[in-house]
């Protein structure tokens, strides 16, 4: 009788582990992340502050822990590389405000240009990487992010 307990046992903790990294795998995988405004910060000869706002909503419920790497393009042309890290609670959303600077020397007249005459678009693609059963794995999504200046 003992052994069947124990399996049966073994066997609730091995369906648990499943839910839960399931859960938390889903969680991360239905993250909604949308950039909802960019605006101007400083604006110096060297380079312009774009300030993305990245709205994160999580409607699953567990919360997450992501960090998200992600490419920069203005008219499609890559400009560099941002980096953020957020903590979102189960049903519920958080903005984050991510400043990135774009040098002039680095980037063609055209794109700044079309920056100062507010005229362009701006995407993120990346992957947002999370931790799941108390961080034992890392689960990754790639995302895609437009904003269009309008």
């Amino acid at each position: 009788m003992r052994k069947y307990i124990a399996i049966f046992m073994a066997l609730v903790l091995f369906f648990s582990i499943i839910y839960e990294i399931n859960a938390e795998e889903n969680a991360i995988k239905n993250a909604k992340i949308e950039i909802t405004r960019v605006d101007f910060g400083e604006i110096t000869w060297e380079y312009l502050e774009i300030n993305i706002h990245l709205g994160i909503i999580n409607n699953e419920s567990r919360g997450i822990n992501i960090e998200g790497k992600f490419h920069v393009f203005i008219l499609n042309v890559s400009i560099g590389d941002a980096k953020m890290k957020a903590n979102v609670e189960a049903h519920s959303s958080q903005e984050l405000i991510i400043p990135f600077r774009v040098y002039y020397d680095k980037v063609a007249e055209g794109i700044v240009n079309s920056i100062k005459s507010g005229n362009f678009n701006l995407t993120l693609k990346g992957k947002i990487t999370g931790k799941i059963l108390f961080g034992l794995f890392l689960f990754s999504q790639h995302i895609e992010a437009t904003w269009q200046w309008q």
